[in-house]
C-alpha cells in the first residue's frame, strides 16, 4: 500500500550530472531494482543515461537496457587526443571509436555532446570533428561553446595570460558552420544548441525548455515543481543524514516571483525552433507576453534578431547568435 502511493508515472527518466556510467555493475543493478519499485515503467517515454567513453563497456552496456534504459548522451567533446588532454578529458579516441561501437550494438537512440571555440581549432579542425561524429550517425547531436567559468582552470590560464580564448566572431562563424554542416547531414535545429533526426529530440530536454515539472534525485540535484525550484544538499553526509531521518534533503527552496515566473518562461522557450506562442503563456499567466515584454519583442524585432510568427514569436537566425543579450532583457 505504501509503494502504491509512492508509484511515480514519469515520462522520462535521466541520469545525469557527474559520470554515471562510472557506476559499477552490482550498483546499477541495484538502481534498476529501485526504479522498478517505484516507477511506473508503462508510461516511460525516454530513458537516458550520460556517460563518457572511457566508462562504456559491454557487460555495463548490457545492464543499462536491462533496467530499461534506451538512450544514452555520449560525452565525446572531440576527436583529437592533443585536444582532450587539453580539455582535461580522461578518455582517447580510440576509446571513444570502441565506446560508439559496443553502444550502436544496443542502442539506437545515441546522442553526442560536441564542443567547439577550443583554443587553437579552427573552422576546418571544428568542421572535421562534425564530421567525423556524423560519420557514426547518432540520432541527436549536441554543440556547446567552450566557456571559462569563474573557479575552472581554464578561467585561471586565461587570466595568468597561458592561453588566448577564440574571438567572438570566430564563435559565431564556428556555430554558424555547425548548423550549416548538421543541417546538410539531415540534423534539424530544435533548440539552440540541439540537432536532431526528425523524431529523436530530446523529450527530457524539452521539458526544461517547456517549464515542466522534473522531480531532480541525489546530492546537489534540483527540482521544479508548481514553478517552485528546490536544491538537495551539495554535502554528501547531510544528504545522507536528511534520508536516514526520514526528512527531505532539500538545502535551498525559491518561492519563484511570478514576473520572474514569465520572464524564464519566455526565455526557455525561445531557445526552441518553436519560438514563444502566445496562447500557451496567457493560459499559464492569464496575461499575454506582449502585454509584458512588447517592449523588448518591438526593439529587438527592429534589429532584426526576433520575429512574429503566427502564434507568437521567435528568435531570428541573427537572433540567436546574441541570445545571451537578448535574455537579459526578459529578467529585467
Amino acid at each position: 500500500m505504501y509503494e502504491r502511493r509512492l508509484k511515480l508515472a514519469p515520462l522520462t527518466i535521466y541520469i545525469g550530472g557527474g559520470t554515471p556510467s562510472l557506476l559499477s555493475l552490482s550498483l546499477l543493478e541495484k538502481m534498476g531494482e529501485i526504479l522498478r519499485r517505484y516507477v511506473d515503467f508503462s508510461s516511460l517515454l525516454e530513458f537516458t543515461i550520460e556517460a563518457n567513453p572511457e566508462s562504456v563497456d559491454k557487460e555495463k552496456v548490457r545492464i543499462w537496457k536491462n533496467i530499461g534504459i534506451n538512450r544514452v548522451s555520449l560525452g565525446i567533446q572531440a576527436f583529437d587526443d592533443k585536444t582532450l588532454s587539453f580539455l582535461g578529458r580522461v578518455h582517447q579516441s580510440m576509446q571513444t571509436f570502441k565506446a560508439i561501437e559496443i553502444l550502436k550494438e544496443e542502442f539506437e537512440n545515441i546522442s553526442f555532446d560536441l564542443i567547439y571555440g577550443i583554443p587553437g581549432q579552427d573552422l576546418e579542425k571544428w568542421k572535421d570533428t562534425l564530421i567525423k561524429a556524423i560519420a557514426f550517425e547518432p540520432k541527436h547531436i549536441s554543440i556547446y561553446a567552450l566557456s571559462f567559468d569563474e573557479g575552472t582552470l581554464f578561467k585561471k590560464w586565461l587570466e595568468e595570460g597561458k592561453l588566448s580564448p577564440v574571438d567572438e566572431e570566430q564563435y559565431v562563424d564556428m556555430y554558424n558552420r555547425g548548423v550549416e554542416v548538421l543541417r546538410d547531414h539531415g540534423y534539424e535545429r530544435y533548440e539552440i544548441s540541439n540537432f536532431s533526426y526528425p523524431g529523436y529530440e530530446s523529450i527530457h530536454n524539452l521539458g526544461y525548455w517547456t517549464y515542466d515539472d522534473y522531480i531532480g534525485i541525489g546530492v546537489s540535484a534540483s527540482s521544479f515543481l508548481d514553478g517552485e525550484r528546490y536544491t538537495n544538499f551539495s554535502d554528501f553526509k547531510k544528504y545522507k543524514d536528511a534520508l536516514l531521518n526520514m526528512k527531505l534533503p532539500i538545502e535551498s527552496y525559491d518561492r519563484i516571483d511570478k514576473n520572474i515566473k514569465m520572464g524564464e518562461y519566455a526565455i526557455l522557450r525561445l531557445r526552441t525552433k518553436r519560438g514563444l506562442v502566445s496562447r500557451e503563456f496567457f493560459s499559464l499567466f492569464g496575461v499575454s507576453p506582449c502585454d509584458v515584454f512588447g517592449d523588448v519583442f518591438s526593439y529587438f524585432s527592429s534589429l532584426g534578431y526576433m520575429e512574429r510568427t503566427n502564434n507568437g514569436w521567435r528568435l531570428t537566425d541573427d537572433g540567436i547568435l546574441v541570445s545571451n543579450r537578448i535574455f537579459m532583457e526578459f529578467l529585467r
